[in-house]
């Protein structure tokens, strides 16, 4: 039999519990739905980190930010780790990415192993400066999206036009669910329960732009009214990815490739909507940042499982690995067999996470908002969960205990309280971690942000 295509689908900053086969109450995700009925739906789906890059590096390399360490402090994916698509490659593979995260791509290496990879976004690089004013003008007022569209609409070409018969890796970023989210007005009125208000939108922007200072120092204050608007929003934009993939897969059905595609649909992190005082996925490890939607739909393993156990990002790696049969020389063995998993065995693993302190934005928003202590999020964080129970430590000492079988908001700190089992999850998570990779060659390199760059990483508002 040939070796099977995959196709990895990432919808950027979504979160679990906002997509309707996880049990959200809005039907936002009805392709993805009636998928899950063919499919592996893990329920217990996480991330190794609370953002972009350090979770994408982990999906690309099977190690945790420790280990690959491509995180706030250095944000370039060394070159002496091999990644998937280098990997892939190197076995028979064409190597295709599409991205619309300027965090994933040349700028980061985690381009690194692609025959081709289209970074989407930067296809407004060539046009003046009157054409992006229409461009943002559209977006604000829903006449086009965020690049999904288009990507969708190149991955198809491509799929149709594709002149090798060898099997293909297709990795794809779609943003539109990342904030600020700008979904076509089609979709607006296609979504039950309209809540859309302009000015609402324009002061959610004013809020999440700029590092979010105007939110975090209350100089601008929500409604409840205004909250649902935002979640509104975020729903109607995940509701428009979930038509762009469906469109992906109609058309490798139609090419006759779909039962030989190993199609993958998850997501990087989630996001906070306002969730403990938050906007963003930034300052916390707390499970709407790292709970995360996972379907595989591999006719040849299984037409349906549901899987409870724990699995990450970095053990998607080694599950793609397995299913195409490749043994390679890695850093480490993945901690995870998918036939195992298929076959209901009880694997029991800790979910493990981390995030490093963003020190120089934090210096940036404390010249823009010097009467706010922004020193609150001056912090490493580092988390476990076992169990029902999840420990979160933080390196100024304010560390966290959830149980979160009765309280999964994590809402009740417990950790004076059930000091024990505190100390029993800080045990572990020490153990976890002393088996991490040491690398001993190891490249730093600076990262180069043209005006493009620049430009569009404010509009996400990763700086400011």
């Amino acid at each position: 039999m040939k070796a099977p295509n995959i196709m990895l689908i990432i919808i950027d900053a979504a979160r679990r519990d906002h997509f309707s086969c996880y049990g959200y109450d809005k039907h936002t995700s009805p392709f993805i739905d009636d998928l899950t009925k063919e499919s592996i739906f893990f329920e217990n789906a996480y991330s190794t980190a609370a953002w972009t890059v350090p979770a994408h590096a982990s999906l690309f390399t099977g190690l945790y930010p420790s280990e690959h360490r491509a995180q706030n402090n250095n944000l370039y994916l060394s070159e002496s780790i091999p990644t998937l698509a280098e990997i892939l490659r190197a076995n028979g593979y064409i190597t295709i990415g599409f991205s619309n995260n300027m965090y994933v791509g040349r700028m980061t290496g985690l381009e690194r192993g692609f025959d081709h990879f289209d970074e989407v976004w930067r296809r407004y690089r060539h046009r003046s400066q009157l054409d992006m004013l229409r461009v943002g003008l559209k977006r604000l007022l829903h006449m086009t999206d965020r690049g999904a569209a288009e990507t969708t609409d190149l991955i198809i070409n491509w799929i149709k036009n594709r002149t090798k018969d060898a099997p293909f890796f297709m990795f794809v970023n779609y943003i539109d669910v990342h904030q600020v989210c700008h979904p076509p007005k089609e979709f607006l009125q296609r979504f039950p329960g309209s809540r859309y208000s302009h000015w609402r939108m324009i002061k959610f922007m004013r809020a999440y732009l700029n590092g979010r200072v105007n939110f975090y120092t209350g100089k601008i204050k929500f409604s409840e009214k205004d909250w649902e608007n935002f979640k509104w929003i975020y729903d109607v934009s995940l509701y428009y990815v979930d038509y762009q993939i469906s469109k992906i897969y109609e058309c490798l059905r139609q090419q006759k490739l779909l039962d030989n595609t190993i199609f993958i649909i998850t997501s990087d992190h989630g996001t906070n909507l306002g969730d403990h005082g938050l906007l963003h996925h930034e300052y916390c490890l707390y499970e709407t940042l790292l709970r995360i939607p996972l379907i595989i739909r591999y006719k040849p393993l299984a037409d349906y499982r549901k899987i409870s156990q724990n699995i990450q990002l970095s053990d998607l790696f080694y599950i793609i690995l397995e299913l195409v049969d490749i043994k390679t020389k890695l850093y480490k063995a993945g901690r995870v067999s998918i036939h195992e998993l298929v076959k209901g065995e009880d694997l029991n693993l800790p979910v493990f996470a981390e995030w490093l302190s963003p020190k120089e934005t934090l210096k940036r928003l404390s010249k823009m908002a010097p009467n706010f202590d922004f020193s609150k999020f001056d912090r490493d964080l580092k988390s476990i969960k076992m169990g029902r129970f999840k420990y979160i430590e933080s390196s100024d000492g304010s560390h966290e205990l959830y149980d979160l079988e009765i309280d999964p908001s994590e809402s009740h700190n417990l950790y004076e309280r059930k000091l024990d089992k505190a100390k029993e999850l800080q045990k572990m998570l020490r153990e976890f971690t002393s088996h991490f990779i040491k690398h001993e060659k190891f490249t730093y390199k600076k990262l180069e942000m043209d005006k493009e760059v620049m430009r569009r990483l404010r509009s996400l508002g990763y700086v400011v």
